[in-house]
């Protein structure tokens, strides 16, 4: 099942409109040789779960649905808190990602909106980071 957003549900991921699954979480952990744990707490922000990191995510899923509608700071803050605490199987350019994003948010008090982060995933894409961005 998908519902609008950018968060994954029944093992799809809807993010910045592109679609993945779980699966390439999976993929990510294989090609670092990290195993995934299904048991205790979270390995990478250390959640207290009995789930491992796939609880973690499903909590973090769960918990997004409360922020799907509206382009809300703290929508922007939650899954960038989230990614970060979890790069492992986010991948190093999805850190470059959500940190630029957190000190445009933050530092840099740039209303964010959903168009921005398709714009700073192109800028990302096509610079060594020393373009002015917004």
């Amino acid at each position: 099942m998908i519902t609008k957003g950018r968060f994954r549900f029944s093992g799809i991921c809807v993010h910045e409109g592109k679609v993945s699954s779980m699966q390439n979480i999976e993929r990510q952990a294989q090609k670092k040789g990290i195993e995934l744990k299904d048991y205790g707490r979270c390995q990478f922000c250390g959640s207290n779960t009995r789930g491992g990191v796939f609880e973690c995510f499903d909590v973090f899923n769960d918990l997004a649905m409360n922020f799907m509608e509206g382009n809300h700071l703290f929508t922007f803050i939650y899954a960038d808190a989230h990614c970060l605490q979890h790069s492992e199987v986010h991948g190093g350019w999805n850190n470059n990602l959500h940190l630029t994003r957190q000190y445009l948010i933050l530092e840099q008090a740039i209303a964010w909106e959903y168009a921005k982060t398709s714009q700073l995933s192109n800028i990302l894409d096509h610079t060594n980071g020393h373009t002015r961005i917004f």
